[in-house]
């Protein structure tokens, strides 16, 4: 098997996996305001879910731009694997915050989450477009961002 291929392979199982996390607040708003009004003992959840949306799109657009600058001077799977890292204490931070009843870890969980797809979404497709067979560049990278799409379209269909 060609390491190339195997490599494609796995960064779109987890721009899928990225994916799919993604927008879980966006498709479960009602569970998320349930959530939120019993963590915070409020009747008015908006501004609470409207932080916690905004959390990791915040922290994606500030740190995207952050590792696109590094990944001229560091090695592409170093920044990788720090991002995933950092993705893999978000999920977690994330899954323990409804049982925790806190608000606050689900915050963080969402900030940490940026941060960590910010990694990968910004240096996957060069690396992809870099290093498969020049016949196949358009199709390796098609394959990549329709693997990230599946994982958004199966995230809302699963929250349904």
């Amino acid at each position: 098997v060609d390491i190339r291929l195997a490599l494609c392979h796995r960064l779109c199982a987890i721009g899928f996996v990225n994916n799919f996390d993604r927008g879980i607040t966006s498709g479960s708003p009602a569970q998320f305001q349930y959530f939120i009004q019993v963590s915070h003992n409020t009747t008015d959840p908006g501004a609470l879910l409207g932080l916690l949306s905004s959390s990791f799109v915040t922290t994606f657009a500030i740190s995207i731009p952050l590792f696109g600058y590094l990944a001229m001077t560091t090695k592409p799977f170093r920044l990788i694997s720090i991002g995933l890292a950092v993705w893999v204490v978000a999920v977690a931070i994330s899954s323990v915050s409804k049982s925790a009843n806190s608000f606050e870890l689900s915050i963080l969980g969402r900030f940490l989450s940026g941060v960590g797809e910010a990694s990968f979404q910004c240096i996957a497709p060069p690396f992809i477009n870099d290093h498969s067979p020049s016949n196949f560049q358009t199709l390796w990278l098609g394959l990549y961002m329709i693997s990230t799409m599946v994982g958004s379209i199966l995230d809302y269909l699963d929250a349904v």
